[in-house]
């Protein structure tokens, strides 16, 4: 009984809840500074200290020379570390009572589950307020030097910047290329920005589509969204490796998963009836013919060069959505929605079934941004800006545009029918979501690959507003 007493004491000294009169202690009342952590959670049965001590702080850097200091040495089995919670404990009451923070009661580095975050956020911080001049790609760059303040980001990377024109798209090219695309994304990624990256694939679409027609005669081809998905499925494991590896070169400590992601689309949109989109490589005349005569809708551009046309219905929702918001604000970076995703509709008895189609991936991108609340679209191209008169003499890059002018641009011809027509679309439509949801200065942006940073700072790239400021 005498032991058992003694075990009981020496646990209500471990765990101090009460004060010897039956009252619980005081609540620490201070004011506490803005940790920017939310990225980074602890492992379920692991906590914030074990990430420390193991060298990876909740902010995706190493700690600093001399942060080791404050390492708890191993002790021996029962020994505990009741000063430092007495000196927690009497602190708390000494701030009751009116004490300073570093007053009465208070010796020694604040210990407990934030104190590991303390030695690596406060100076970041504390140099972002002094206004310290730093790149982004410093591993030490204050938080929200990419843009003013770090938040949720849909990223839209063309295919073409992982497959440029005039290159063999090789497996090893495209990583390489892949690789060396991704550095903006480490630098958010490093500030706390919540990602989302959606990635095109028309280089990589139109390989797979040659060679399900090239096959053909020896196996059954497969539809346009079977191979939206496969495109999706080895480009996000490309992206998703490529990515991995560069955090954890960067010390920055963010997962990223990769879903293949279905499109919701109407069954009864007109563009099912009537292919429009050109897919795939240029067609010379004997596969012209061989698709003819299948059926399959060509078109030629220009004196001799076709193209295949399919059916591109307008995107309205993400299935996995919910999935997407969930990873994203949980600081995990989700590659999602590859090639647009594979066109779906609702049946009423069988739910959800695949369309023979391809949805767009800046349109979609724009979607998934609504649908997670994001607050800024970032859509990357081989393009520097929005042009007036673009490919003439008279063209002039765009900086800014209001939802107005943006529109009054779309309802003209300047624009054309080319791939920088549904960027603008996609842009716009997303800030008139975001004012609608009531985000607070939501904002699109056009840019360059190379330019994404400086386009997020207004730098570079078109940026589409509410109100073109």
């Amino acid at each position: 009984m005498a032991a058992g007493h003694r075990t009981t004491a020496a646990a209500a000294r471990r765990l101090p809840q009460h004060d010897r009169a039956g009252r619980p202690p005081a609540l620490d009342r201070r004011p506490r500074p803005f940790l920017r952590a939310s990225v980074v959670h602890a492992s379920p049965r692991r906590g914030s200290a074990h990430r420390h001590r193991h060298g990876v702080s909740l902010v995706g850097r190493p700690p600093r020379a001399g942060q080791e200091r404050h390492r708890r040495p191993p002790q021996p089995a029962g020994f505990q570390w009741r000063g430092a919670l007495t000196r927690r404990h009497g602190a708390r009451r000494a701030v009751a009572a009116g004490a300073t923070a570093r007053g009465a009661g208070r010796r020694g580095p604040r210990r407990g589950r934030l104190g590991a975050l303390w030695p690596v956020v406060c100076p970041i911080e504390g140099a972002a307020r002094a206004g310290a001049s730093q790149a982004c790609s410093d591993p030490r760059a204050p938080l929200g030097c990419a843009a003013v303040n770090a938040g949720t980001i849909v990223i839209a990377l063309g295919g073409n910047a992982v497959a440029p024109p005039g290159e063999r798209p090789t497996i090893s090219n495209q990583f390489r290329h892949t690789r060396a695309s991704l550095a903006p994304i480490v630098d958010l990624a490093r500030e706390g920005w919540r990602i989302a990256l959606v990635h095109g694939n028309g280089p990589q679409f139109g390989d797979e589509l040659a060679r399900n027609e090239i096959a053909a005669d020896q196996v059954e081809p497969l539809p346009l969204g079977v191979l939206v998905a496969a495109t999706a499925g080895w480009m996000g494991y490309m992206i998703q490796q490529s990515l991995q590896n560069a955090l954890a070169r960067a010390g920055v400590a963010r997962q990223v998963v990769t879903l293949i992601t279905q499109t919701l689309c109407d069954p009864h949109d007109p563009n099912l009836r009537s292919p429009t989109k050109p897919i795939g490589h240029a067609l010379d005349p004997v596969r012209v013919a061989r698709l003819q005569a299948r059926g399959v809708p060509v078109k030629q551009e220009q004196p001799g060069r076709w193209r295949r046309l399919a059916p591109s219905p307008r995107p309205s929702a993400v299935v996995e959505r919910e999935m997407i918001h969930h990873l994203v604000a949980a600081g995990h970076i989700v590659v999602a929605c590859g090639g647009g995703g594979p066109p779906v509709y609702d049946d009423p008895a069988l739910r959800l079934e695949g369309l023979d189609a391809v949805a767009d991936k800046d349109r979609v991108a724009a979607i998934l941004g609504r649908e997670i609340a994001a607050d800024v679209l970032l859509i990357l191209t081989n393009v520097d800006a929005v042009y007036h008169a673009f490919g003439t003499p008279q063209q002039k890059a765009i900086r800014h545009l209001s939802l107005a002018q943006a529109d009054h641009l779309l309802a003209g011809k300047e624009l054309g029918t080319g791939s920088m027509r549904p960027k603008v679309e996609a842009a716009a439509d997303f800030v008139r979501a975001a004012v609608a949801e009531r985000i607070v200065e939501p904002r699109a942006i056009v840019a360059d690959l190379s330019q994404g940073l400086a386009a997020l700072r207004g730098e570079a790239g078109t940026t589409i507003t509410r109100d073109g400021t």
